[in-house]
């Protein structure tokens, strides 16, 4: 009777205090087996469970009585999740988001699986990734990364943007939970290995790779690029893609510490080998996560952060038309409040980015503008500058009054860094 149910049992009698059965419309032909329960609370406090099913839904119930409080579809159902179906990933919860794997979300697609940063509140989807490879694990949070093991081998998300960062380059297929202890990352191998990653420490011969808009360690081909080292000056900046070939990058500014280029535009997908020779022929090199789009917002303050480095256009209803400021730097920056006019003016805001521009059809990105969607006019590349993209958006009327509020891009169900507008 109890399988596939949640049960609360008394820890001391084992006796059934509260239960939780799925609902007949919701079940497979097998109903034994899912993922274990994840506690985590809400915003509010309220303290909840989480457990995903073969069905491919996860479903949270408050721990109090074992009511529902909310369920989540992820992947088609199945009875074995193995062939890329249902769901019996675990949940990590870092105490902003739930975090799981799940099979495939549409039968027509070629991908086998799926990631998802869950909201714990409603359980919607803050942001959701499609993979060629199927998610059995549970999934490992640390420090802002997502831990994933996959039938290809292990893979590492940003936890805010659901963006790949790291993967072991389809070393084997890994059934067990990554764990991470002070910095070193631990994982079982189907082939019978225990492999120990270190994340990268500072050394004379290391370069950090990160997109230069929002500084997260992921890049798109035809990207800007920004790498540090000890000693760049005049440096030459060759890529070696995932498929062996190497290309030399456009360099846009290097100095003693720093060099900006661009990814060359085919550039293969997966761990590229990034190399920078300095001018006194010093080479440092370092690894770089090439993805199909990895999206970027600028910020006036060049940090990922604060206020969008983003022009606005005001057009009145007799067609004519102002700049009104976005922003502005004293030599800080900060956000000046956007006039959205007369009802009947349109206001325009014009962002700037990279690793945008591989996006291929309108029905893979959207752009929210303080939690509200806000039409887009224009994604692609920035005219007159190597690597640079633009976002154009209207600015929606129901923002009106709203102060400062986050700007972010959604491209194929991964999010951009967030940076900030203010609406007077």
């Amino acid at each position: 009777f109890w399988i596939g149910a949640i049960l609360k049992l008394d820890p001391e009698t084992l006796t059934n205090q509260a239960s939780y059965l799925l609902p007949e419309s919701d079940s497979v032909t097998d109903l034994i087996g899912g993922s274990s329960p994840t506690l985590f609370t809400t915003t509010a406090g309220t303290p909840l469970l989480a457990v995903a099913q073969k069905n491919g839904i996860l479903y949270a119930v408050r721990r109090s009585d074992l009511s529902l409080a909310w369920q989540t579809g992820l992947a088609i159902s199945c009875i074995a999740p193995a062939r890329g179906c249902g769901s019996i990933s675990t949940p990590a919860f870092d105490g902003k988001y739930l975090y799981l794997g799940a099979g495939v979300r549409d039968p027509e697609s070629f991908n086998s699986g799926s990631i998802y940063a869950i909201n714990p509140d409603d359980g919607s989807v803050v942001w959701r990734k499609d993979l060629g490879a199927t998610i059995l694990s549970p999934t490992t949070v640390a420090n802002g990364l997502l831990y994933v093991s996959t039938s290809r081998g292990l893979e590492i998300y940003d936890t805010a943007t659901g963006q790949a960062v790291w993967n072991d380059k389809k070393r084997a297929t890994v059934f067990s939970q990554p764990v991470v202890v002070n910095g070193t990352i631990y994982s079982t191998y189907q082939t019978g290995e225990l492999v120990a990653w270190n994340l990268p420490s500072p050394g004379p011969a290391d370069l950090f790779n990160f997109s230069a808009a929002s500084a997260i360690p992921s890049l798109a081909a035809g990207a800007i690029a920004s790498s540090f080292a000890a000693d760049l000056s005049k440096a030459r900046v060759t890529v070696e893609d995932s498929a062996g070939v190497k290309r030399p990058a456009a360099v846009l500014y290097s100095s003693s510490g720093q060099v900006n280029y661009v990814v060359p535009s085919d550039t293969a997908p997966g761990l590229a080998m990034v190399t920078a020779t300095s001018a006194s022929g010093t080479n440092f090199a370092g690894a770089m996560q090439v993805n199909a789009v990895a999206p970027g917002l600028f910020s006036a303050n060049a940090d990922g952060k604060g206020v969008a480095a983003a022009q606005a256009l005001r057009v009145k209803s007799d067609g004519s038309s102002s700049f009104p400021p976005v922003f502005q730097c004293t030599p800080a920056c900060s956000s000046q409040p956007i006039d959205l006019g007369a009802a009947t003016d349109k206001v325009f805001l014009i962002l700037y980015g990279t690793g945008i521009r591989n996006i291929a059809t309108s029905a893979d990105f959207r752009c929210q503008i303080g939690n509200v969607d806000a039409t887009v006019t224009y994604i692609g590349p920035q005219p007159g500058f190597d690597g640079l993209d633009q976002v154009n958006v209207e600015i929606p009327q129901i923002l009106r009054g709203r102060g400062e509020v986050d700007v972010i891009l959604s491209l194929t169900g991964q999010l951009s860094n967030a940076v900030k507008v203010n609406i007077r």
